[in-house]
C-alpha cells in the first residue's frame, strides 16, 4: 500500500487528511512485520485490508481526530470568560456615558455591545422612563418628603398645639 492510493479515498465527501494517511501506513507496516515474524497468521504474506476495514479505520481516526479537536481547551474557556467580562464593562460603560440605570445590564444581554447598544436604544425609545430612573427627584415633589403633616393621626396627637 502506498501513500498515493490512500490520497484517492475520501470520507463524507472529504479527502484524508495526512496524518490519518500516516497513521494508516504505520499501522500496515506493523502488521507486515507482525506477519513476517508469524507467517501462519492469515497466509504467506502480509494482512490484508477489504475496503470495508479501511473505510472503517479511517472513519474511527477521524472521529477521534475531530473529537479531540472539540474538546475546549481551559485556555479557551478563560479567554471565553474574559471575553464576557470585558463585553460585560464596555456595555456599563456605555449605560454610564448615557447616565442609564444599570440594572439594563441584568436585563438586557451583553455578550455583545453593539447588540447591547441597539437594545439599549429600544428599551429607552419604548419606555423613556429608563432614562429618567437614577434621576433624584425634586424636594418639592409629592411623596418624597418623610412624612406629610397634613392628614396624619400622630403628627397631630404631638405637634405643636396653639
Amino acid at each position: 500500500m502506498n501513500k498515493e492510493f490512500l490520497k484517492n479515498f475520501q470520507v463524507n465527501g472529504q479527502p484524508l487528511p495526512n496524518e490519518v494517511i500516516d497513521a494508516i501506513l504505520a499501522e500496515h507496516g506493523r502488521d507486515l512485520e507482525a506477519a513476517k515474524a508469524d507467517p501462519g497468521a492469515k497466509g504467506e504474506g502480509g494482512k490484508l485490508f477489504t475496503q470495508d476495514d479501511v473505510n472503517r479505520i479511517v472513519s474511527e481516526r477521524l472521529a477521534r481526530d475531530r473529537a479531540d479537536r472539540d474538546k475546549p481547551s481551559p485556555e479557551d474557556e478563560r479567554e471565553k470568560a474574559l471575553k464576557a467580562r470585558e463585553a460585560r464593562l464596555d456595555c456599563r460603560d456605555y449605560l454610564d456615558s448615557k447616565k442609564l440605570p444599570a440594572a439594563l445590564l441584568e436585563v438586557l444581554d451583553c455578550s455583545d455591545v453593539e447588540k447591547f447598544k441597539a437594545a439599549v436604544g429600544v428599551a429607552v425609545e419604548k419606555f423613556p422612563a429608563i432614562a429618567r430612573a437614577d434621576e433624584v427627584p425634586p424636594p418639592y415633589a409629592a411623596g418624597t418628603g418623610t412624612m406629610s403633616m397634613l392628614g396624619d393621626p400622630f403628627a397631630a396627637a404631638f405637634g405643636p398645639k396653639s
